[in-house]
């Protein structure tokens, strides 16, 4: 079952790319396969992802950008959920299950479209690990 879970998320992750919902950089190297150690744990994980996308020349929020979740498992990226950017650039991944690694990648169509990542930003993002409380990962467009 984990080898059809990999296989699976595997297409799924290529379908994706080849469809432009995710950065292509994504294809080369996923990002689970530099996943080491255990994430951190908690007794009862009710983890939250969050951020802010937002034009680094403008410096205004970007609405109705698409935001991945993925999650590691066996060293292979399994795709969890999708959102869309508020008209804050404001975007939620809520009620997560942990201990968990996870990472974000923001799609690069709609309003990203012709946008990349500004410095320091990654798309997709590091991994993170999660287990008690929220991360804020927030990204940066020009």
């Amino acid at each position: 079952m984990k080898k059809l879970l990999s296989i699976l998320s595997a297409a799924l992750l290529v379908a994706l790319v080849l469809s432009g919902s995710i950065a292509h950089s994504a294809l080369a190297t996923d990002p689970c396969a530099s996943a080491q150690g255990d994430p951190p744990g908690g007794d009862d994980p009710d983890p939250t992802i969050a951020g802010t996308v937002t034009n680094a020349t403008t410096v205004t929020p970007i609405s109705g950008a698409s935001m991945y979740l993925y999650v590691c498992v066996d060293e292979t990226s399994v795709a969890v959920t999708s959102t869309t950017t508020n008209s804050s650039g404001r975007y939620v991944f809520s009620d997560l299950d942990g201990p968990a690694w996870y990472y974000v990648a923001a799609g690069l169509t709609g309003p990203l479209a012709n946008m990349v990542p500004a410095t320091g930003t990654q798309n997709p993002t590091a991994l993170v690990g999660v287990g008690d409380g929220d991360l804020d990962l927030d990204l940066a467009f020009e």
